[in-house]
């Protein structure tokens, strides 16, 4: 899945960008119990406004075809128990889930109360810098922002996800889909040249 990436550039600075979120989650989710950190809070900012619009929790889900939708809706269903869903998510997403960069496409997703004030301002901007900074690395994504359709993969995704760690996440929550523009895009310090996949 190219996911709008064109040139050998931009498939570098994705795969190094992607590669970064699946090491920074998985140890959030093994060290911090899942707690996000700078890695997947973005500073969430307008082309026009110098202050952030909000700071997003950000989701990164799975290309489709590598989808984990099923798994997340069995740990949902299996138990009534908040703890006990939270716990197995843990160990699900502290394993294998974020080991193969590859499997991921490098679009985020942010979940917002329906109707919220923040998604509308972004939906109406069309487009969005996230601000990602931790672990010695910051990375600038201008990204199109959109609303998330019913019944797709990465809406799926996002709220099975989220509603493990949250089980009062309503279903009608607005759902953002964030594409990073790849070419526009900054990084401090710059991804190396050459990264094996």
């Amino acid at each position: 899945m190219t996911n709008g990436v064109r040139s050998p550039a931009e498939v570098n600075f994705r795969d190094a960008f992607v590669r970064w979120q699946c090491r920074a989650r998985q140890l959030a989710m093994r060290e911090a119990g899942g707690k996000p950190d700078g890695s997947a809070i973005a500073a969430a900012s307008l082309a026009d406004e110098s202050d952030p619009v909000a700071y997003i929790v950000t989701v990164l889900p799975r290309a489709p075809e590598y989808s984990a939708v099923p798994e997340m809706m069995q740990m949902y269903r299996g138990t009534n128990d908040p703890a006990e869903r939270r716990g197995q998510a843990l160990r699900y997403f502290s394993a294998g889930y974020y080991q193969y960069a590859w499997k991921f496409a490098g679009a985020l997703t942010a979940t917002f109360a329906p109707g919220s004030a923040v998604s509308r301002r972004l939906l109406a901007a069309g487009r969005c810098v996230l601000g990602f900074n931790a672990f010695a690395q910051r990375f600038d994504l201008i990204c199109a922002v959109r609303l998330a359709q019913a019944g797709a993969n990465v809406r799926e995704a996002t709220f099975w996800h989220n509603l493990l760690f949250n089980p009062g996440l309503r279903s009608d929550s607005d759902i953002l889909v964030f594409e990073p523009e790849w070419a526009s895009c900054k990084a401090n310090p710059a991804p190396p040249e050459t990264v094996a996949r």
